[in-house]
């Protein structure tokens, strides 16, 4: 019986994940820890890897890695718009976080 409870528990809560905060927190995760300094960086650009010289989201990346070093001069000139992209990630993983906590206590 207690297993049961155990298993079910497990179900509900891992069902209504917040996947979306997850994946944001992961991502950002991972540009804090890229060292945006180092000039070796693998680019998965589709323009980049075609040949084109301009794309609009190339620095994206590495301008919110800046930013999540404390370099805002750095990322602004990485691409101006790295930091307003961290002020909506924050959001997005603040929202669905207390989004999921909400359904938590409404289902117990």
């Amino acid at each position: 019986m207690y297993l049961n409870r155990i298993k079910y528990l497990y179900r509900r809560i891992t069902f209504h994940l917040p996947i979306e905060a997850l994946v944001w927190s992961a991502g950002l995760l991972i540009l804090a820890l890229f060292n945006p300094h180092d000039g070796e960086h693998m680019s998965m650009c589709v323009f980049n890897n075609v040949g084109f010289k301009y794309c609009p989201g190339c620095g994206l990346g590495r301008s919110i890695s800046y930013f999540l070093h404390g370099d805002v001069v750095m990322s602004f000139s990485a691409h101006p718009a790295g930091i307003p992209a961290v002020i909506i990630l924050f959001f997005r993983i603040y929202k669905s976080t207390i989004d999921y906590i909400k359904r938590l206590k409404l289902n117990y």
